[in-house]
């Protein structure tokens, strides 16, 4: 891209981790689960997101059939503040 003098194109640039973010929760949408599951694996090393990430990753978990890891991101993302995983906690988890 060109220097330009009248639009700042700094404007337009999006951290990566954002996109990573929001990426995993398009490809969850589409079950391609193994790459949203890396999106998410990918937000939660950079520190972004970190407990709507671990929400994701129990919920790609509960899909593939493996309660107990779903449960463990569950709890973990509850712990972190995510307000979805209770529901989630309550429903699959007890």
């Amino acid at each position: 891209m060109q220097p330009n003098s009248v639009i700042d194109l700094s404007a337009f640039d999006v951290p990566g981790h954002e996109i990573y973010y929001e990426r995993g929760i398009a490809l969850y949408q589409i079950d391609s689960l193994n790459k949203a599951f890396s999106d998410f694996q990918n937000c939660i090393s950079k520190n972004y997101m970190t407990a709507e990430s671990n929400y994701w990753i129990g919920n790609i978990f509960l899909v593939n059939g493996n309660k107990e890891k779903a449960c463990e991101y569950f709890n973990k993302a509850k712990s972190l503040g995510d307000k979805d995983a209770e529901n989630s906690i309550q429903k699959h988890c007890n």
